[in-house]
């Protein structure tokens, strides 16, 4: 399923939902396509960012989006569907290639 063009979200917060993954895969998961995809959720970028700043933490964050997508439609089953995406987009951008490390080099 194509889900559009995600978000562009900053480098701490990828690698946060990256990591956090090991911990808590669904909510992880759903917070990944609430920050990436929140038009999946019926939510705006403006308010997946309110709450995030509201709940000050993603595993809060998840929380909400998990409930909201069950709302909507998107369980633990529509979900999984979508993960293997969520995670392909998200994966190079939080460990990106040395490659790419390198051509950044001296760019900041």
């Amino acid at each position: 399923m194509d889900l559009g063009k995600p978000r562009r979200l900053d480098f701490a917060t990828v690698r946060e939902l990256c990591t956090y993954f090991d911990r808590n895969p669904t909510r992880a998961s759903f917070c990944a396509l609430g920050l990436l995809f929140p038009q999946r959720l019926e939510l705006t970028a403006q308010q997946v960012d309110q709450r995030h700043r509201q709940l000050g933490n993603l595993h809060d964050l998840g929380g909400w989006l998990y409930q909201r997508g069950v709302q909507c439609g998107t369980d633990e089953v529509a979900l999984s569907g979508l993960a293997q995406q969520l995670w392909d987009h998200l994966l190079p951008l939080a460990f990106p290639a040395q490659p790419e490390v390198t051509a950044e080099m001296g760019n900041s």
